[in-house]
């Protein structure tokens, strides 16, 4: 599995949005672009249907990411792996 983003991840400010980001398989994620059609119907179905207009609006938005904002989250992610 990879991390397929709805958004690319040129856009800082979604690249660790988990609304943005979700597991999809090596096809999916290269040979077919993304899927970007069936991701925007799971992402309607499960975020509503106004994430992607929210997703439009925020990559838009500029984020500069510090280095104690990066640290924190690889802290966050380290334990959200250690949970699964």
């Amino acid at each position: 599995m990879q991390a397929g983003h709805y958004v690319s991840r040129s856009h800082n400010s979604l690249l660790f949005d988990e609304r943005n980001v979700h597991c999809q398989c090596r096809a999916c994620n290269i040979f077919k672009k993304g899927n970007i059609d069936s991701y925007a119907l799971h992402l309607t179905k499960d975020y509503g249907t106004h994430i992607l207009e929210i997703l439009d609006y925020e990559k838009h938005q500029i984020k500069q990411f510090t280095i104690m904002e990066l640290e924190d989250l690889i802290k966050v992610y380290k334990n959200k792996i250690l949970t699964l």
